[in-house]
């Protein structure tokens, strides 16, 4: 929700580093800018980064596969050793194949659990550091199925959003691109 960046994002390895892994080809991490500045008076603390804490909704309705909220956000610059890659997560079936993921969720803020049904818009998390992040981030992207690398990725569609300040019916944004939802 909101004013967001592209991190990274896109169909090439340029754009998206991503690009490489069969299941995150058209993955996403996505953060928040303001004035240019993903944080407010210096990066010193989680809670100094925009993003950090910031609703995270479904992108669409579907049922929760899985959902894991048991991992620390971690210290600035310093990726989970321990935690797996995704660290707090939320997986939805959304049907035909077609499964959303939702990673480095701060801890404490899933609001969903395996099996429960979801609407378009409803918020399941917050913004977090967890896992293999060193910055507060969200990482989002679509699989064929509901395991963690595993699977094979898909493209994403955003609708309705403005991208860099024009209104798009569809789009699929690349790195830099800054989108807002409406």
């Amino acid at each position: 929700m909101g004013e967001w960046t592209i991190f990274q994002g896109g169909r090439s390895v340029y754009d998206n580093y991503h690009a490489a892994a069969l299941d995150e080809r058209f993955a996403y991490d996505i953060v928040a800018f303001r004035d240019g500045s993903m944080y407010k008076d210096g990066a010193t603390s989680l809670e100094t980064f925009y993003g950090f804490g910031q609703p995270v909704v479904a992108a669409a309705a579907g049922k929760v596969a899985s959902a894991d909220d048991k991992y620390d956000d971690n210290v600035l610059g310093k990726p989970s050793d321990t935690a797996p890659k995704q660290g707090n997560n939320v997986v939805i079936d959304h049907g035909n194949g077609e499964f959303t993921m939702y990673a480095h969720l701060k801890h404490g803020s899933v609001k969903v659990k395996a099996r429960d049904a979801v609407k378009a818009g409803q918020q399941i998390a917050e913004v977090g550091n967890s896992g293999n992040a060193p910055l507060p981030h969200l990482h989002f992207h679509m699989q064929n199925t509901a395991t963690w690398f595993q699977g094979e990725g898909m493209p994403v569609t955003f609708h309705g959003a403005s991208v860099n300040g024009k209104m798009q019916a569809e789009s699929e944004p690349v790195r830099g691109d800054v989108v807002k939802s409406q």
